[in-house]
């Protein structure tokens, strides 16, 4: 696999990735009741070589 395919099915990933977690956003804050703080794209070291669209879910965090 050469390096403008492998972009390009990152760039695939990438927007699925986005489209899943919209989706996951969207139904966990109808079930919690909870402020939207949306949706964030980072370059997260966990997801960075999935080979399909792939999500982080924060449920949680301690704020002072």
């Amino acid at each position: 696999m050469d390096t403008i395919q492998l972009e390009q099915l990152v760039m695939i990933h990438q927007e699925k990735s986005l489209e899943l977690a919209g989706a996951v956003q969207e139904e966990m804050v109808k079930a919690t009741n909870h402020k939207d703080r949306g949706v964030r794209q980072a370059g997260y070291l966990v997801l960075k070589d999935a080979t399909m669209p792939a999500i982080l879910v924060e449920s949680g965090f301690i704020s002072n």
